[in-house]
């Protein structure tokens, strides 16, 4: 259904569907910004764009979160109120902008670069986040990803869809196994497992049929259960990747890890003492013994391995902790 509407100017009203799942600063759910940028363009009297990446295209799923406004809405509101006049054009804050786009990002996709502004994750927001085998992180926000190695190097915006065929244009959750390194992708009511870059076969598979919740904030292999655990709300699943079912006993609530809050979006194991969770701006470090938290605070300030704080002051990029 609608996710919004607005009528033309003289009422210039515009509703929002309170059933949605809205955001701000996060990947999961609608983003309000972009919705409302496009309902207020239909106040201003624009109507809908053929133009699939146009800001006034009809269609949600086809704008980005990184959009800038297309040759086709420029055209059609300069149609309705004139071209710009020529005065100082007003400067947005940097934070502001960057945090939209970092243009070096995309114009050298895949490489890494040694542009002294951090990557664009750093002035927003990720869906969510996971490590491998070999103790690379990967960062994941909307269509794309970036990869960071040991050694500090940050290689993205890489595009997810052609590192892993078949999966959906943006994920939620994301966990790899310790046991063969595989990597579990979660989306609305669907899981994907890959061997490297290739889809494991039966998958994609309902998460209803394996016991889980539609809709999961984050997963993870967590090295004393030795199992993969999801996170939804205040509860908490274990998944037998033999049976690939919920283990016995489960959900259990969120209580059992102490401190650690509602809604997270991201949690991977560091190593054998400490996990990290995350949630927008904030993380929490984990004790894996006496299973609570140790110490929270603001990932892209404090983890010298996002890439984010003070990089271009950095002799290295290695991952400290």
């Amino acid at each position: 259904g609608a996710l919004a509407h607005a009528f033309f100017p003289r009422r210039g009203e515009a509703h929002f569907d309170n059933d949605e799942r809205w955001s701000l600063n996060r990947g999961k759910g609608r983003n309000l910004f972009i919705v409302t940028a496009h309902e207020i363009g239909h106040t201003l009297g624009l109507e809908h764009s053929p133009v699939k990446n146009a800001l006034m295209s009809p269609f949600y799923k086809k704008l980005g979160r990184d959009f800038i406004l297309s040759w086709d809405d420029k055209m059609a509101i300069q149609n309705l109120y004139g071209e710009p006049l020529h005065v100082p054009m007003l400067q947005l804050p940097a934070e502001l902008l960057t945090s939209f786009q970092n243009p070096a990002e995309h114009a050298n996709r895949g490489i890494p670069s040694d542009s002294r502004l951090p990557p664009s994750y750093c002035q927003t927001h990720f869906d969510t986040l996971t490590k491998d085998l070999k103790q690379n992180i990967y960062i994941f926000r909307g269509a794309d990803y970036w990869k960071l190695s040991r050694d500090g190097t940050i290689k993205g915006p890489l595009s997810l869809q052609k590192s892993w065929p078949e999966l959906p244009p943006a994920i939620e959750a994301v966990a790899v196994s310790d046991k063969e390194g595989k990597f579990y992708f979660f989306r609305g009511g669907r899981c994907w497992r890959y061997t490297e870059n290739q889809l494991d076969r039966g998958f994609p598979k309902k998460v209803k049929a394996m016991g889980l919740p539609r809709h999961p904030d984050a997963a993870f292999y967590f090295r004393p259960l030795s199992h993969v655990v999801i996170f939804k709300g205040s509860k908490y699943f274990v998944l037998n990747e033999d049976l690939m079912q919920v283990e016995q006993y489960y959900p259990r609530p969120l209580s059992d890890w102490k401190g650690v809050p509602v809604g997270i979006n991201g949690v991977f194991t560091w190593n054998e003492k400490r996990t990290y969770f995350f949630k927008d701006e904030t993380f929490w470090k984990f004790d894996n013994s006496r299973l609570k938290v140790m110490h929270q605070g603001q990932w892209a300030e404090e983890l010298e391995w996002t890439g984010c704080h003070h990089r271009n002051n950095t002799d290295n990029g290695h991952l400290l902790t």
